[in-house]
Protein backbone atom coordinates (compact mmCIF):
# COMPACT_ATOMS: atom_id res chain seq x y z
CA UNK A 1 0.00 0.00 0.00
CA UNK A 2 1.26 3.50 -0.62
CA UNK A 3 0.23 6.97 0.83
CA UNK A 4 -0.18 10.17 -0.91
CA UNK A 5 0.36 13.06 0.81
CA UNK A 6 -2.47 15.55 0.26
CA UNK A 7 -1.53 18.26 3.01
CA UNK A 8 1.98 19.19 3.89
CA UNK A 9 3.06 21.07 6.61
CA UNK A 10 6.23 20.75 8.81
CA UNK A 11 3.90 20.82 11.97
CA UNK A 12 1.55 18.62 11.07
CA UNK A 13 0.72 16.54 7.35
CA UNK A 14 -2.54 14.87 5.92
CA UNK A 15 -2.27 11.73 3.84
CA UNK A 16 -4.34 9.19 2.06
CA UNK A 17 -4.14 6.05 0.38
CA UNK A 18 -6.78 6.93 -2.18
CA UNK A 19 -5.88 9.00 -5.38
CA UNK A 20 -9.93 9.87 -6.15
CA UNK A 21 -11.18 11.41 -2.81
CA UNK A 22 -14.93 11.05 -2.38
CA UNK A 23 -17.53 13.63 -2.53
CA UNK A 24 -19.02 12.17 1.22
CA UNK A 25 -15.51 12.74 2.23
CA UNK A 26 -14.39 16.28 0.53
CA UNK A 27 -16.35 17.91 3.58
CA UNK A 28 -14.48 16.34 6.33
CA UNK A 29 -11.25 16.69 4.81
CA UNK A 30 -11.72 20.34 3.99
CA UNK A 31 -12.57 20.49 7.74
CA UNK A 32 -9.53 18.37 8.41
CA UNK A 33 -7.26 20.64 6.21
CA UNK A 34 -8.78 24.05 7.64
CA UNK A 35 -7.82 21.96 11.25
CA UNK A 36 -4.06 21.55 10.67
CA UNK A 37 -3.90 24.91 9.22
CA UNK A 38 -5.17 26.14 12.41
CA UNK A 39 -3.26 23.74 14.95
CA UNK A 40 -0.21 24.58 12.70
CA UNK A 41 -0.95 28.60 13.09
CA UNK A 42 -1.38 28.13 16.90
CA UNK A 43 1.75 26.43 17.28
CA UNK A 44 4.00 28.43 15.13
CA UNK A 45 2.42 31.64 17.28
CA UNK A 46 3.25 29.77 20.43
CA UNK A 47 6.60 29.49 19.12
CA UNK A 48 7.19 32.68 18.79
CA UNK A 49 5.72 33.22 21.99
CA UNK A 50 8.16 30.62 24.24
CA UNK A 51 11.35 32.36 21.92
CA UNK A 52 9.54 35.83 23.10
CA UNK A 53 9.81 34.63 26.04
CA UNK A 54 13.36 33.04 26.43
CA UNK A 55 14.85 36.39 24.89
CA UNK A 56 13.12 38.33 27.35
CA UNK A 57 14.40 36.01 30.15
CA UNK A 58 17.89 36.34 28.71
CA UNK A 59 17.51 40.15 28.49
CA UNK A 60 16.39 40.31 31.60
CA UNK A 61 18.69 38.08 33.12
CA UNK A 62 21.44 40.01 31.59
CA UNK A 63 20.04 43.78 32.64
CA UNK A 64 19.86 42.19 36.21
CA UNK A 65 23.17 40.87 36.25
CA UNK A 66 24.72 43.62 35.06
CA UNK A 67 22.92 45.69 37.77
CA UNK A 68 23.80 43.66 40.22
CA UNK A 69 27.22 43.81 39.12
CA UNK A 70 26.84 47.88 38.67
CA UNK A 71 25.72 48.13 42.39
CA UNK A 72 28.42 46.10 44.09
CA UNK A 73 30.94 48.54 42.07
CA UNK A 74 29.11 51.52 42.96
CA UNK A 75 28.75 50.18 46.51
CA UNK A 76 33.05 49.90 46.75
CA UNK A 77 33.87 53.14 45.05
CA UNK A 78 31.41 55.04 47.58
CA UNK A 79 33.42 52.75 50.25
CA UNK A 80 36.26 53.79 49.19
CA UNK A 81 35.86 57.69 48.68
CA UNK A 82 34.42 57.38 52.24
CA UNK A 83 37.29 56.31 53.53
CA UNK A 84 39.61 58.50 51.64
CA UNK A 85 37.69 61.27 53.36
CA UNK A 86 37.93 59.97 56.76
CA UNK A 87 41.85 59.49 56.12
CA UNK A 88 41.99 62.69 54.48
CA UNK A 89 39.73 64.50 57.34
CA UNK A 90 41.77 62.67 60.03
CA UNK A 91 45.03 63.99 58.74
CA UNK A 92 43.70 67.38 58.93
CA UNK A 93 42.45 67.46 62.36
CA UNK A 94 46.21 65.92 63.48
CA UNK A 95 47.99 68.85 61.25
CA UNK A 96 45.32 71.32 62.72
CA UNK A 97 46.12 70.30 66.13
CA UNK A 98 49.70 70.42 65.72
CA UNK A 99 50.00 73.89 64.23
CA UNK A 100 47.73 74.97 66.98
CA UNK A 101 50.44 73.88 69.35
CA UNK A 102 52.87 75.65 67.18
CA UNK A 103 50.95 79.01 67.27
CA UNK A 104 51.00 78.38 71.23
CA UNK A 105 54.38 77.53 71.62
CA UNK A 106 55.08 80.35 69.37
CA UNK A 107 53.10 83.06 71.46
CA UNK A 108 55.08 81.94 74.60
CA UNK A 109 58.12 82.37 73.03
CA UNK A 110 57.56 85.43 72.02
CA UNK A 111 56.33 86.51 75.67
CA UNK A 112 59.69 84.88 77.35
CA UNK A 113 61.75 86.77 74.80
CA UNK A 114 59.57 90.13 75.90
CA UNK A 115 60.30 89.51 79.28
CA UNK A 116 63.71 88.51 79.36
CA UNK A 117 64.13 92.02 77.42
CA UNK A 118 62.87 94.53 79.97
CA UNK A 119 64.19 94.95 83.51
CA UNK A 120 63.43 92.31 86.06
CA UNK A 121 62.17 95.18 88.38
CA UNK A 122 59.69 96.56 85.72
CA UNK A 123 58.52 92.54 84.69
CA UNK A 124 58.27 91.62 88.19
CA UNK A 125 56.09 94.78 88.94
CA UNK A 126 53.67 94.66 86.10
CA UNK A 127 53.51 90.35 87.01
CA UNK A 128 52.45 91.76 90.64
CA UNK A 129 49.98 94.25 89.72
CA UNK A 130 48.18 91.53 87.16
CA UNK A 131 47.70 89.24 90.28
CA UNK A 132 46.69 92.00 92.60
CA UNK A 133 43.88 93.10 90.04
CA UNK A 134 42.93 89.24 90.44
CA UNK A 135 43.41 89.30 94.50
CA UNK A 136 42.04 92.93 95.30
CA UNK A 137 38.99 94.89 93.64
CA UNK A 138 40.38 98.08 94.57
CA UNK A 139 44.08 97.30 93.06
CA UNK A 140 45.90 98.83 96.09
CA UNK A 141 46.71 95.67 98.10
CA UNK A 142 45.96 96.83 101.52
CA UNK A 143 47.05 93.78 103.84
CA UNK A 144 48.80 92.31 101.55
CA UNK A 145 52.20 91.31 101.19
CA UNK A 146 54.25 90.47 97.74
CA UNK A 147 57.43 87.95 98.30
CA UNK A 148 59.99 88.24 95.72
CA UNK A 149 63.95 87.83 95.27
CA UNK A 150 65.71 90.12 97.57
CA UNK A 151 67.88 92.22 94.81
CA UNK A 152 64.31 93.30 93.64
CA UNK A 153 62.71 94.14 96.91
CA UNK A 154 64.04 98.07 96.75
CA UNK A 155 63.12 99.11 92.71
CA UNK A 156 59.89 97.12 92.75
CA UNK A 157 58.57 98.52 96.18
CA UNK A 158 59.82 102.12 94.55
CA UNK A 159 57.85 101.45 90.95
CA UNK A 160 54.56 100.29 93.29
CA UNK A 161 54.91 103.40 95.10
CA UNK A 162 55.05 105.87 92.30
CA UNK A 163 51.76 104.04 91.34
CA UNK A 164 50.20 104.30 94.77
CA UNK A 165 49.56 100.66 95.40
CA UNK A 166 49.50 99.85 99.20
CA UNK A 167 51.42 96.54 98.41
CA UNK A 168 54.48 95.75 100.60
CA UNK A 169 57.36 94.04 99.42
CA UNK A 170 59.30 90.93 101.05
CA UNK A 171 62.56 89.57 100.42
CA UNK A 172 62.35 85.64 99.83
CA UNK A 173 65.50 83.87 98.83
CA UNK A 174 63.56 80.96 97.73
CA UNK A 175 62.81 82.98 94.61
CA UNK A 176 63.95 83.08 91.38
CA UNK A 177 64.40 87.05 89.87
CA UNK A 178 61.32 86.60 87.85
CA UNK A 179 59.29 84.65 90.42
CA UNK A 180 56.90 86.59 93.12
CA UNK A 181 53.93 85.14 95.32
CA UNK A 182 51.20 87.19 96.47
CA UNK A 183 49.77 86.42 100.21
CA UNK A 184 46.93 87.56 100.62
CA UNK A 185 44.26 87.58 103.60
CA UNK A 186 42.33 84.66 101.86
CA UNK A 187 45.94 82.73 101.01
CA UNK A 188 48.83 82.83 99.50
CA UNK A 189 49.19 83.34 95.20
CA UNK A 190 51.86 81.96 92.75
CA UNK A 191 52.56 85.19 90.48
CA UNK A 192 55.93 84.31 88.98
CA UNK A 193 56.47 85.11 84.82
CA UNK A 194 56.48 80.85 84.62
CA UNK A 195 53.27 80.95 86.61
CA UNK A 196 51.31 83.75 84.64
CA UNK A 197 52.74 82.16 81.16
CA UNK A 198 51.36 78.55 81.86
CA UNK A 199 47.95 80.28 82.57
CA UNK A 200 48.34 82.33 79.56
CA UNK A 201 49.34 78.80 77.74
CA UNK A 202 46.14 77.17 79.13
CA UNK A 203 43.62 80.46 77.83
CA UNK A 204 45.18 79.77 74.23
CA UNK A 205 44.93 75.94 74.07
CA UNK A 206 41.20 76.73 75.19
CA UNK A 207 40.75 78.94 72.23
CA UNK A 208 42.15 76.88 69.80
CA UNK A 209 40.15 74.04 70.65
CA UNK A 210 36.91 75.52 69.85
Amino acid sequence: MSWMAVHLQPQLSLTTDALLLPPHEAAAFADAVALAESLAALHAAESERIAAAEHAGHAAGFAAGRAEALADVQEQAAAQLAGQADALAHRHDETMAALEQRVVALALLVLRRVAASLPADEVVAALARQVLAQADESGRGEGHVLRLHPALVVPVQARLDAEGAALRCRADDRLAPLDCELDTPGGRLLAGLETQLQRVQAALQQVVAR
